[in-house]
């Protein structure tokens, strides 16, 4: 985003991550949020939420999820 010149504001939280995500959301009248979802082994991600796809369906602004390479 930097070298791109799109303004951006990284903001680091401890907490739940979808409810914290959502708050921080609102909170900061974000319009978009950008997210990062991580690859896990096969047989992990079967028994693990896919916690930046639930906040892409609960958030109340547009939600950009890249995959982690």
């Amino acid at each position: 985003a930097m070298e791109a010149g799109i303004k951006y504001e990284p903001i680091m939280e401890e907490g739940s991550f979808v409810p914290l995500v959502l708050d921080v959301i609102e909170r900061y009248e974000i319009t978009e949020a950008v997210l990062v979802s991580r690859h896990e082994r096969s047989f992990i991600k079967y028994f693990s939420k896919d916690m930046a796809g639930e906040v892409k369906k609960r958030a109340r602004c547009s939600v950009v999820v890249f995959p982690e390479k």
